[in-house]
């Protein structure tokens, strides 16, 4: 296996975390959370990778459920969540798939 080095300077690279919010939004711009992230993307981004840098991100939580078809999963999904605050925010609301 090769090794890639300086990778956390490439993750960490502004650009890079706008294509990644990109993507990430790619079928969800409609959805509230999505929209105001994308909104302030730019501000998030450069938050996220300061955030990055001093290693204090914290991933936001999984949301768990589970499907019955064909068979019963159990599914973790991670909400798409600029900052913790904004996925702690909606209270005791239930979160959409």
């Amino acid at each position: 296996m090769k090794r890639a080095g300086n990778l956390f300077g490439r993750v960490t690279d502004f650009d890079n975390l706008l294509l990644a919010t990109r993507q990430a939004a790619r079928g969800k711009k409609g959805r509230l959370r999505v929209a105001h992230f994308l909104f302030h993307q730019e501000k998030e981004c450069l938050r996220l990778q300061a955030e990055l840098r001093r290693e204090t991100w914290r991933p936001a939580g999984y949301r768990v459920f589970e499907i019955h078809e064909p068979k019963t999963r159990r599914i973790q999904r991670a909400g798409f969540s600029g900052s913790r605050g904004a996925s702690s925010s909606r209270g005791s609301r239930p979160t959409r798939c």
